[in-house]
């Protein structure tokens, strides 16, 4: 068994999807234990007792296979204890209490369910999806489920009805929303690996040419873009010397320094050692002054790995976008405008 704070602690450093299941476990084993006084209330020992044994589930469910399953990332067991008992528990309480007392509903989270688990293969969700509409029309038809099996108001029933259903409504939204935030998350995770490149952790290549049309037409805050080539002086030179190490913590360090010092731009990772940095509005001075400001930080913050604190320099070359020119136009002359600073001597900012 696992105790309540080892497991707290794994779930804090796990993705968003062992949170839900944590949270839906311990809310349906919540949900149970409220339910057996309302039994007991209305003289059902025996639904009492199973909501105990419900308890017990949910509570192995979490401490019995909770680190196993994250640490193997297989919670299809989980899910077959959860499926299991919510059957057995539904058809038992709708039987007790016939179908006016709502417990039916909870037949239809089965429906959902199984799309939280992801270890399952396709015929698992058929056979589940399959096992549950038979359930519902079973309930709906067969007189078994009818009526009462022992003596209980019309008015104790309309309140469980109208419990159960808030319940099953207020499951399912949460069902809802979950799935939704979890599939905001995955969506930004899959666009994080598309557009961020992952040892400067910037924008990358692709992410620029999703937006060239945007800035060529001048929308979404564009007005006067501008442009800036950074390049790692002797790049070639301080890998070969210093080791590819070392080399990738001085991109990772320029990264950041070009991160921390860029108030109104968006830094990109263009290539190997050479960075582009994309200013949404800039005229010739705000564009000298960005510019100069970064060459001088990075030249007095030694890149720090196992050879020593490593100096840096670096080159810049930029431009402002003139009107109507196209993208690949204005990147040139950057470039154009880079390659005189490196002829010029390097550790120095050159704009056309």
């Amino acid at each position: 068994m696992t105790d309540f704070k080892t497991l707290w602690a794994r779930l804090q450093i796990e993705n968003f999807y062992w949170k839900i299941g944590f949270y839906a476990l311990c809310s349906a084993g919540l949900v149970h234990a409220l339910f057996i006084p309302l039994f007991l209330l209305i003289n059902l020992p025996v639904m009492a007792f199973i909501n105990v044994f419900s308890v017990f589930i949910y509570w192995y469910s979490i401490f019995g296979l909770g680190l196993q399953t994250i640490e193997t990332r297989n919670d299809g067991l989980i899910g077959w204890l959860v499926f299991t008992e919510l059957i057995g528990h539904n058809l038992l309480a709708t039987y007790y209490l016939g179908k006016d007392a709502g417990f039916e509903y909870y037949i239809y989270v089965l429906a959902v369910l199984p799309f939280f688990i992801f270890t399952y293969r396709q015929s698992v969700y058929l056979f589940r999806i399959f096992l549950v509409i038979s359930l519902a029309l079973l309930i709906d038809v067969s007189p078994l489920f009818k009526t009462p099996k022992i003596s209980v108001s019309q008015e104790t029933l309309s309140l469980i009805h109208h419990l159960n259903l808030f319940v099953f409504l207020a499951v399912l939204s949460a069902l809802s929303y979950l799935y939704a935030l979890y599939a905001k998350a995955h969506q930004d995770q899959l666009e994080s690996h598309v557009y961020i490149d992952p040892l400067s952790g910037l924008y990358n290549r692709r992410f620029v040419y999703e937006m060239q049309k945007e800035i060529e037409s001048r929308q979404n805050g564009w007005e006067n873009p501008a442009f800036l080539l950074v390049d790692i002086d002797h790049f070639k030179a301080f890998n070969d010397t210093y080791g590819h190490d070392c080399g990738d913590t001085a991109i990772a360090q320029v990264a950041t320094s070009l991160q921390k010092n860029l108030s109104n731009g968006i830094a990109v990772r263009w290539g190997g050692e050479e960075f582009l940095l994309l200013f949404k509005r800039a005229d010739p001075a705000t564009l000298q002054t960005a510019a100069e400001r970064i060459r001088q930080i990075i030249a007095t913050h030694p890149t720090r790995c196992r050879h020593g604190n490593l100096p840096l320099t670096v080159t810049a070359g930029g431009t402002i976008m003139r009107e109507g020119e196209s993208f690949h136009a204005a990147l040139k002359r950057a470039d154009t405008a880079l390659y005189q600073g490196k002829h010029l001597g390097r550790n120095r900012v050159v704009l056309l």
